[in-house]
């Protein structure tokens, strides 16, 4: 079932201040995942960060449960040219 997603934004994931892409690695089975997709575009290189942008691995365990899956994010990575950052700003998530 397509899930709504008019009112959904994604929240950029930061690394040492740098703008990372998230991938999932597992999915606890019994978790219903929804059929969506988002879209999100970082900057790598900017200031000091690494021209790659890096990647930060999410899991699903069931034993965390279901609540906190949400619809899959499409990247768009930029790389910063000539100390080129100025894009839309982005929302971080802090870090445990």
């Amino acid at each position: 079932m397509a899930q709504d997603t008019t009112t959904q934004t994604v929240s950029i994931v930061s690394v040492s201040g740098c703008a990372a892409v998230v991938s999932t690695t597992s999915v606890c089975t019994t978790c219903a995942t929804p059929d969506c997709t988002l879209s999100a575009t970082i900057t790598a290189g900017c200031g000091s960060c690494p021209t790659t942008a890096p990647t930060v691995y999410s899991m699903f365990p069931c034993s965390q449960g279901c609540a906190s899956i949400g619809c899959q994010t499409s990247y768009k990575v930029l790389t910063a040219s000539d100390g080129d950052c100025m894009l839309p700003p982005h929302v971080f998530l802090p870090q445990d």
